[in-house]
């Protein structure tokens, strides 16, 4: 085979540029030093440093008197912590005391009027008791206890609004005891012995005496608390204030605490300090000497030459226009004073007040600086604001509050919300615990029936009807005045509706409700138990209320004088 058998010769057209075809490669770009030394590249160096200087002088940075670098900083506080607390708006003055917390204090529920827990609740809590004789070797007195303190109980007026009361009874009554009533037995024996107790001698006295008491101390605060209540008539929030102790002792109040997170900002500082039960505390200072550590955050602008910054961050694209003042501050903030600020820790007690009386920073030319607090009064930052009478505190605050908390299963449901159509608003019972203590939907009850039927006039066209219908668990609040341009909400009653199965409707202090605390959102209000841990350890149970937002405005289909067509 030849060559010209394989090879094509073409010729190619004249002012044809020929367009040579490579395969693609990667060109790397690396810098070169002819000594083998980069450092030189690396430093910038520029041959009229003379210009430069010029050009600083011209835009002022040569006027600037801070030329030093912090390198450390002394801080001086007074800590004082919490003596004491009041429930309520009205309530009394409490001492507070280590390993006290302020949610289980604050938003324990008391018991009802005339009722303790739940049937489920005593019975459980009367098991933990004869498990307690079991454990200290007093076994033989659970049948005394268990006839001493019978378990039982009204059960609820309509056998619907609690399903599950009679068949609860029926497997635990008479096999356990009823805690309340053992509480109560224990309570108001002189030596803590109840008298259907018989022991045969004084040490067996002395050791049901013990064990009753041990029992006792873990079932009343937790269980069947005996707490004073911090809930608002009306306000459906709690109100409560706080008073550290110290020489300059001030009152700090949450008047409108809608339970949670207990931290700083629920407070307002009082213009006088409340009596407290007892002297007050001293205070005591302290001295921190630490290191001047920069502030960072994520995106800040780089100071240094040839350091990357985050990509994703670009405070310089930012749109503002000129009314704009917040997103203008953020960036003014962020690329001209964003390396002027500091972070001191300072290490303060949990439940406790602490003023910083003094702040002063080294800088490398050992010159001393004393930091005065910010401008007139007129910009705050972390500072308690007053109420009416009061001036504004500055200082760090750390309530007595828990880290975090559990809830556990949802015990009262209650939704308000507005129905413009009958001028009114409803309290729905959506979830609610009747006297077994097992939560329940009420939904889930029998509906009225839409329709009565007709009438009985067989050739009638149409049909009159005085009210529809409206479900059992829709409460009516019908709005009412009480003065001038004061308007309240009172809580009603449809004739021959039942009475709200649960605990917080009925409750007196829901009876009225101001007429602002219900939006055109309306307003949803839970109970639901809750556990935590205080700061020894031990655990702390109570049951709690959530406010929070509810779903808008709602119809109950209620209306009145309605002529129907068949």
């Amino acid at each position: 085979m030849s060559l010209d058998e394989v090879v094509s010769a073409v010729a190619v057209p004249a002012g044809l540029a020929l367009v040579a075809l490579e395969p693609p490669n990667i060109t790397r770009l690396e810098p070169q030093s002819v000594t083998g030394d980069p450092k030189a590249a690396l430093e910038a160096r520029i041959a009229d440093p003379l210009w430069l200087l010029c050009r600083q002088r011209q835009f002022g940075e040569l006027e600037g008197e801070d030329a030093g670098t912090p390198v450390s900083v002394r801080v001086a506080a007074t800590t004082a912590r919490v003596e004491s607390w009041r429930p309520g708006a009205a309530g009394h003055q409490q001492p507070f005391h280590p390993p006290m917390l302020l949610e289980p204090a604050v938003e324990a529920e008391p018991p009802p009027a005339g009722a303790g827990p739940g049937l489920r609740q005593r019975a459980e809590a009367g098991a933990v008791a004869l498990a307690a004789l079991d454990d200290a070797g007093l076994g033989g007195f659970r049948d005394a206890l268990v006839a001493g303190c019978p378990l039982g109980g009204p059960g609820p007026a309509d056998p619907r609004q609690d399903p599950t009361f009679a068949g609860l009874l029926a497997v635990v009554g008479g096999n356990l005891p009823d805690a309340e009533a053992l509480a109560q037995a224990v309570e108001a024996a002189a030596d803590g012995v109840p008298a259907f107790l018989a022991p045969a001698d004084d040490a067996e006295r002395d050791a049901l005496a013990a064990t009753l008491a041990g029992w006792r101390r873990w079932y009343r605060p937790d269980v069947a608390p005996d707490a004073s209540s911090s809930w608002v008539p009306g306000r459906l929030e709690y109100a409560f204030d706080v008073t550290p102790g110290g020489d300059g002792r001030r009152t700090l109040k949450a008047p409108a605490f809608a339970g949670g997170s207990v931290d700083w900002w629920s407070f307002d500082a009082a213009g006088d300090p409340a009596a407290a039960p007892g002297p007050p505390e001293a205070s005591t200072s302290q001295v921190a000497l630490v290191a001047a550590a920069p502030l960072r955050y994520a995106g800040m602008p780089a100071d240094r030459l040839w350091e990357f910054e985050d990509a994703a961050v670009s405070l310089g694209a930012i749109e503002a226009e000129p009314y704009d003042l917040a997103r203008l501050l953020l960036v003014e903030y962020g690329m001209a004073f964003g390396v002027d600020w500091l972070v001191v820790p300072l290490d303060v007690p949990h439940g406790s007040f602490t003023t910083v009386d003094s702040v002063v920073f080294t800088t490398t030319f050992e010159e001393r600086y004393r930091v005065e607090p910010a401008g007139d009064g007129s910009w705050r930052m972390f500072a308690i604001t007053a109420t009416s009478g009061g001036t504004a505190v500055d200082g760090l605050f750390v309530p007595p509050a828990a880290v975090s908390v559990q809830e556990g299963p949802l015990l009262e449901d209650v939704l308000y919300l507005r129905d413009e159509m009958a001028n009114m608003v409803w309290a729905v019972e959506r979830t609610v615990t009747g006297p077994s203590g097992d939560p329940h939907s009420r939904a889930d009850e029998r509906r009225p029936p839409p329709d009565p039927g007709p009438g009985p006039v067989a050739r009638a066209e149409l049909d009159y009807r005085l009210g529809t219908a409206v479900p059992d668990h829709w409460i009516p609040y019908l709005p009412t005045s009480d003065g001038y341009r004061a308007a309240a909400l009172v809580r009603g009653r449809i004739e021959g509706q039942p009475p709200p199965a649960g605990r917080f409707v009925p409750e007196d202090a829901q009876r009225r409700l101001a007429d602002g605390e219900v939006p055109r959102d309306g307003v949803r209000v839970r109970r639901v138990p809750v556990v935590t841990r205080r700061v020894d350890g031990s655990y702390a149970r109570w049951v709690t209320r959530r406010v929070s937002v509810g779903r808008g405005e709602g119809s109950s289909g209620l209306a009145f004088d309605e002529a129907k067509r068949r």
